[in-house]
């Protein structure tokens, strides 16, 4: 069969002497031949003519290298993915007889990948998968392992994994827990939860004088923790205030340092941390009626100046509390009135303790009681206390917060409990800023007694209604549920409170919309179950008194966010 002239210079082109070679030099010889066979052509074709079919028989397309059998169909160069294109001029030329991958289809003279058979509606959590059969493909959706860990991801929702983070190898079920705040094994459970115990040390930091009612605060700066206690020491055994500095492992540094030195009783301190200085509040009774007294110390217990006295009334005030501001510090209080009722009011210091303005009504008429604040992440202050309607002889009708500008200006009032009867007592709340706002912690007294939680947004709008914490196991008896402290931490609030059951002992528990377990820190308590928790840098303190023979020993424990670190 006579080859035609198209055919033969199509051959030169692509496979012989014309074939284009590769590199710059190479295409300038190739050039030279390629005038030199167009010379030749021109005496078949004439001038014009031999140009068109030089230039169409070896175009840049066919001068493209051949590309192996298996590519530019299912994946390889053809398909999008490599250097070059597999040339076709029909459909059939590109269909490797595959479902699974789609139709390939010849386009421009160029094999096009076809679509693949199965769909997958969430590429980042699931994998589709196609079987070939003769039949027909078959789809299946299966979880993705993006990590590699053998384990698909728990959030494809079509064919859901047991892996519950995709993006990390040392996660998945069955991979060894560590106390570091995550679920490794996938168990829904992590550290305490999932039984870590309590870390941290029990340290003994006072033995003498029966210590009891402990406060504390971090101070960043001299990287300890200031504690206040009252005690009985005294000669006259008259009780007194006194403060130790703890550091982060909770153990005493120095000597105690006594606050106080009166005749007459001197109680239930509170302190925090401020403008260089420890500030301490607590209520005295050397005036004949109980006072709010407030006293700074800097970082080793040192006093800073003289004390405060912030009250004058003819009758008792008490129930203290104290949060430093960015201008200076905020004092809570209950002024006992005459008539029986009680109203809290609230007092601004200078950064030097010195008054500032007069005591501010904070609460409505009736019975109020146990002043607590929080300090908001917006710089406003929370303070929640127990109220009952006037002339109430039982137990308070709910928990209110008011919240304030750092200058006492009312922002709102929240009503966050009305489950009777709450005891009108302060040590039945418990109050700490989260991040949206501010959570509160609460004993409920009755048949069953038991505490509760609730929360809310910094405008007031709630997070969650009260929720009773059932871990906390009550008697029937109407024994007090004593809130001791309620802090902050990047994991939720952490509470401290006593277990009025059979044990009698101090706990922790995280509370919140959906309660963390409780955790025993101490197996019994003497005499008023008093706790306090403080944290910082890291770290938790916490203080109770434990019985020691006859009398009470203060003792600390610091433990990490965690609480199994």
């Amino acid at each position: 069969m006579k080859t035609s002239q198209s055919e033969l210079l199509s051959r030169y082109c692509t496979t012989g002497p014309l074939a284009r070679p590769k590199g710059a030099g190479a295409r300038s010889s190739w050039a030279i031949l390629l005038v030199r066979v167009q010379t030749v052509m021109e005496r078949w074709l004439g001038a014009v003519g031999a140009a068109v079919l030089v230039v169409a028989a070896c175009s840049d397309t066919e001068f493209s290298p051949s590309q192996p059998s298996d590519a530019g169909i299912d994946g390889g160069a053809g398909s999008g993915g490599g250097d070059a294109a597999v040339a076709c001029s029909k459909n059939a030329d590109c269909d490797d007889g595959k479902a699974c991958n789609g139709m390939e289809t010849c386009d421009g003279d160029f094999c096009k990948a076809g679509a693949p058979f199965c769909s997958n509606a969430d590429p980042a959590n699931c994998d589709a998968v196609c079987t070939e059969a003769a039949s027909g493909p078959t789809c299946a959706t299966v979880a993705k392992d993006a990590d590699g860990d053998t384990h698909g991801s728990m959030l494809c929702t079509a064919a859901p994994g047991d892996d519950c983070d995709d993006t990390n190898k040392d996660i998945f079920p069955g991979a060894t827990e560590a106390c570091d705040g995550v679920d490794s094994d996938c168990d829904g459970l992590a550290d305490i939860d999932d039984g870590f115990g309590l870390g941290g040390v029990e340290t003994e930091i006072v033995s003498l004088g029966d210590p009891e009612r402990p406060a504390a605060a971090w101070s960043q700066p001299a990287t300890r923790f200031g504690v206040v206690w009252q005690d009985t020491r005294d000669v006259a055994g008259d009780e007194e205030i006194f403060f130790a500095a703890v550091d982060d492992t909770g153990k005493k540094v120095g000597q105690d340092v006594r606050i106080t030195n009166a005749a007459d009783g001197s109680l239930a301190p509170r302190i925090a941390w401020g403008h260089d200085a420890f500030a301490i509040a607590w209520q005295d009774a050397k005036g004949g009626n109980d006072d709010v007294y407030v006293q700074l110390v800097d970082a080793v217990g040192t006093k800073k100046g003289p004390e405060t006295k912030l009250t004058v009334a003819a009758t008792d005030d008490l129930a203290v509390d104290i949060a430093a501001t960015p201008g200076g510090f905020i004092v809570t209080f209950t002024g006992i009135e005459s008539g029986g009722s009680a109203s809290v009011y609230g007092q601004l210091l200078t950064k030097t303790g010195a008054l500032d303005g007069t005591p501010k009504l904070l609460s409505t008429s009736g019975f109020n009681i146990g002043a607590r604040q929080a300090q908001l992440a917006n710089s406003d202050v929370a303070v929640g206390f127990v109220n009952a309607p006037p002339n109430s002889t039982g137990g308070g009708d709910g928990v209110v917060v008011k919240r304030l500008s750092q200058f006492l200006d009312v922002l709102g009032e929240e009503t966050v409990s009305t489950q009777p009867p709450v005891r009108k007592t302060e040590f039945y709340i418990g109050i700490a800023p989260t991040s949206a706002g501010y959570g509160v912690l609460y004993g409920l007294e009755g048949a069953g007694n038991k505490l509760a939680y609730t929360e809310r947004k910094s405008d007031g709008s709630v997070v969650c209604a009260p929720v009773e914490l059932t871990d906390v196991v009550q008697t029937s008896s109407p024994a007090v549920v004593w809130v001791s402290a309620l802090v902050p931490t990047p994991g939720g609030l952490v509470g401290l409170a006593l277990d009025g059951g059979g044990t009698s002992k101090m706990i922790l528990l995280r509370p919140g919309c959906t309660p963390g377990k409780a955790i025993p820190l101490s197996s019994g308590i003497a005499g008023g179950p008093f706790g306090a928790l403080s944290a910082g840098d890291g770290k938790i303190l916490a203080l109770w008194s434990d019985p020691s023979g006859s009398k009470r020993v203060l003792k600390s424990r610091v433990f990490g966010e965690a609480l199994c670190n």
